[in-house]
């Protein structure tokens, strides 16, 4: 007689069901992507300030991962505020390998292709994640954007009252490590959207190292007009802090705005575009003629 049929094979257990989250929760999506040496990087995702402490919600020891990887991790996360840090044991960074962190229900990316260039990067961000705060009454939102060149981790800004500004004896001004914005990435772009009231304040931007920050350099404006405050302003090479000092309201004096672009009178016919183009956006075209020949009939006299 023939042998009975093969019995089949047993049916593959039903896929997982999908992570479900509370509603003061966010599903979060961490992306790695390894290159070489992917036995040197680590990193976690930490809750930070909780009564009970920092608590660590993922992390990936070194050894962990293998060479020209992809992995992801999903979580849910509660409202609060997060740290993300990665490592590097060698300290020559990344290779180009980087993590990525999603916020699932609200599709919106809260850390893009981040890295370390050396030893260590870290970020900050708080679930839910927005984007553009909510201001109060009375405040002005406004659009920070850095561009950072190389050594992006070394640098940082802050904005800082006047009247609170405490001058150290070499003429900079002293910011605490709370008040600092950290966590750039070489040769990327950032945003950072924040609200003030009307006062007098200092952009003070720093360098970690003391050395500048390499041709980087940041925008600030005010984000519903677009009104900029300090126009690609940096640390200069060899320089510790670099200070934009700006005004709540802003006021398009002829003043202000030269001092936008760093023009004097000397200087103006050359950067004249600049000048107009400036004027036009926020006083109006025609004045910002009648701004341009005043000054230069002005600047003819003295010279």
């Amino acid at each position: 007689p023939s042998p009975p049929p093969p019995r089949p094979p047993p049916p593959s257990p039903p896929p997982p069901p999908p992570l479900a989250c509370l509603s003061n929760q966010e599903k979060l999506e961490v992306m790695l992507l390894t290159t070489t040496y992917a036995n040197e990087i680590s990193w976690s995702l930490v809750r930070s300030s909780t009564s009970a402490g920092n608590q660590t919600m993922l992390e990936m020891a070194a050894e962990d991962a293998a060479d020209y990887s992809t992995r992801s991790w999903t979580i849910c996360a509660d409202h609060g505020e997060y740290i993300l840090s990665a490592h590097d044991s060698w300290g020559d960074g990344w290779h180009g390998g980087h993590i990525s962190v999603m916020d699932v229900d609200q599709g919106i990316q809260i850390v893009t292709g981040a890295m370390p260039a050396q030893y260590d990067y870290e970020v900050s961000f708080s679930i839910p994640y927005q984007s553009v705060p909510t201001c109060e009454d009375g405040q002005h939102l406004l659009n920070a954007m850095v561009v950072a060149k190389e050594w992006g981790e070394e640098i940082w800004w802050a904005v800082v009252p006047t009247a609170n500004a405490i001058m150290l004896p070499d003429n900079s001004i002293d910011v605490e490590q709370s008040q600092r914005h950290t966590g750039f990435v070489s040769f990327a772009n950032t945003t950072k959207t924040i609200c003030l009231g009307n006062d007098q304040y200092y952009l003070v931007m720093g360098d970690t190292w003391g050395d500048g920050w390499h041709g980087g350099h940041m925008t600030l404006r005010i984000n519903n007009t677009n009104t900029p405050l300090c126009v690609e302003q940096s640390v200069p090479d060899g320089l510790a802090t670099f200070v934009c000092a700006f005004e709540l309201p802003f006021t398009p004096t002829i003043s202000t705005i030269l001092g936008l672009y760093g023009i004097t009178a000397s200087s103006l016919e050359a950067k004249r575009s600049a000048f107009l183009t400036a004027v036009s956006s926020i006083a109006g075209k025609d004045s910002g003629d009648i701004v341009i020949a005043s000054i230069v009939q002005a600047g003819a006299r003295r010279r």
